[in-house]
């Protein structure tokens, strides 16, 4: 009868470790390849954005199309810092073509852009000028497998935890046109 206990636990510690620690294996490496696709197509869509100097409701639509192409949803937010050349300012100091002094910023989010850029309302495009910085945030909102697992075995991570993320951003080097 002890003979049979511990067969038994053996045949299951083995198939534990022939079959789960495997797919726990290829599950985080299909999440690592996710986290890479989606940071590079993050990047080139704020590469894109900064050296045309707009952001189009096209390049947005193929942007989203590529990230949920590796088969995750993801929840995007945009943030557009605008610089404000402040003609009441005292100082004057010209270099280059360009008055330098004390300059104000504001930021400009996801909804007004996305309104501008994607209603009927809107023009399909949202300008930007030369020194406006891009910044683009994404963070997958759906459960990977590897998540799944992770909080199966270990018990390690919440469910408003994202392990699927990316952020780029980059000065706008050209003012827009459409």
């Amino acid at each position: 009868m002890g003979d049979t206990l511990i067969s038994v636990f053996v045949i299951f510690i083995v198939a534990i470790l022939m079959v789960v620690y495997p797919l726990l294996a290829i599950s985080e490496n299909s999440e690592r390849v996710t986290q890479l696709a989606a940071q590079t197509v993050t990047a080139e869509f704020v590469d894109k954005v900064t050296t045309m100097g707009v952001i189009r409701a096209s390049d947005f639509d193929n942007f989203i199309q590529r990230l949920h192409a590796t088969g995750s949803t993801f929840n995007v937010e945009i943030e557009v810092i605008h610089i404000d050349e402040n003609p009441s300012r005292n100082t004057t100091y010209i270099t280059q073509g360009r008055e330098r002094g004390r300059n104000l910023a504001y930021s400009v989010f996801t909804s007004t852009i996305l309104q501008r850029v994607l209603t009927e309302d809107g023009d399909g495009a949202y300008l930007l000028k030369q020194g406006d910085t891009v910044i683009v945030t994404i963070g997958n909102t759906n459960r990977t497998i590897a998540q799944l697992l992770r909080d199966f075995f270990y018990s390690a991570s919440r469910a408003d935890d994202h392990q699927v993320g990316a952020s780029f951003s980059g000065t706008v080097v050209n003012n827009g046109r459409i």
